[in-house]
């Protein structure tokens, strides 16, 4: 997938928004990131993925996925903390993430 295509550089090509990024494990040459991003309808999107630092993060992903509510988005990242190999790490950011979008 090329760059121009890609949800995390170009995510008015899918018509979304990025709202915030939540790092779930500390970067060490990869990268391990929830992508929040929201449509111009208020829906929200949650994606993840991780790899090296040879990909590009998300070139993989050719649509956002399902439309989410506030709370399908806040249980999604959650449960990415949860699923994650660094919970102190994430959740921190996690916390200040979903506080913001329940206040949105």
């Amino acid at each position: 997938m090329s760059w121009e295509k890609n949800i995390y550089y170009n995510p008015e090509k899918f018509g979304l928004t990025t709202f915030a990024e939540i790092e779930l494990s500390e970067p060490f040459y990869s990268f391990d990131t929830v992508l929040i991003q929201r449509d111009e309808q208020g829906d929200w999107f949650v994606n993840h993925d991780s790899g090296c630092s040879c990909p590009s993060p998300f070139e993989d992903l050719d649509s956002p996925g399902e439309p989410l509510t506030a709370r399908g988005a806040v249980a999604r990242i959650r449960s990415l903390v949860d699923d994650g190999y660094e919970k102190e790490y994430a959740s921190q950011a996690a916390s200040e993430v979903i506080g913001r979008i329940l206040s949105a």
